[in-house]
């Protein structure tokens, strides 16, 4: 089974929610969700950029691929606005200045999509359907758990569960399947963190992919690691843009 990184890419749970949002399932979790979300959109806000780690495993019979890049991303009011790919190592292979200019040249002039659409933006709420979890096995203690449906049967959507700190409204972790898998992927798994990453800025640290299917008899898999670290706040746009090439 051999399909592109991108094909497997993607860009994690779970306490019972207080008698609240039991009463009152719906609106509850609603609020609780739209609260998280608008927290993240708000410390989000300016230029941020952080350095990437990208790890992608493919494995079948007799097939072993993989790719290891390290990039900066740079992000405005949240939204990506441009990716500086500092190297790129395939099957133990480092690409050289030219493959790696030319895969420079291509991030220029488009930048890659979101590999999900999850309800961590204001403008994908309208696209889930939001519950409380029955259960919340091995949460701390104030987090809510609170299960998430899409209402958008695509590959671009999925189904999962978040869990929010009640206290501080951060998302802690997201975890979820993919509405529509990709041909031949019989069942994924994808596990998103969120921690501390600057004292105003709580976001996205680690992003753990498990991809299993088929084809006719044979099995195989993809498992991808995304590590986000090193983050920075920026005043200006040049100055941001300098840091990036320089190396976050």
């Amino acid at each position: 089974m051999t399909r592109s990184p991108s094909a497997w890419r993607a860009l994690p749970a779970f306490l019972a929610l207080p008698a609240l949002l039991a009463a009152n399932a719906p609106a509850g979790a609603d609020a609780v969700i739209r609260q998280a979300v608008a927290m993240l959109a708000s410390e989000r806000a300016g230029l941020t950029a952080f350095h990437q780690h990208y790890s992608y495993v493919e494995y079948g019979p007799g097939h072993h691929e993989t790719i290891v890049e390290e990039s900066g991303r740079l992000r405005q009011d949240g939204r990506p606005i441009a990716v500086r790919l500092y190297s790129r190592v395939t099957n133990g292979k480092s690409a050289s200045a030219a493959d790696l200019a030319a895969a420079q040249s291509q991030l220029d002039k488009q930048l890659p999509a979101e590999d999900y659409r999850l309800p961590v933006t204001l403008d994908a709420l309208s696209e889930y359907r939001f519950a409380p979890s029955a259960s919340c096995g091995g949460c701390a203690a104030g987090a809510i758990s609170i299960d998430f449906t899409s209402l958008v049967r695509d590959a671009d959507h999925g189904d999962g569960t978040a869990i929010i700190d009640s206290v501080t409204h951060h998302i802690e972790r997201i975890a979820f399947r993919p509405s529509v898998l990709p041909a031949h992927v019989d069942d994924a798994t994808i596990v998103m963190t969120f921690e501390r990453v600057l004292p105003d800025l709580w976001d996205l640290v680690d992003t753990e992919s498990h991809y299993s299917g088929h084809v006719l008899f044979l099995h195989g898999g993809a498992d991808i690691t995304v590590t986000d670290g090193a983050y920075r706040r920026f005043k200006t746009l040049a100055q941001a843009r300098a840091a990036l090439a320089d190396g976050i």
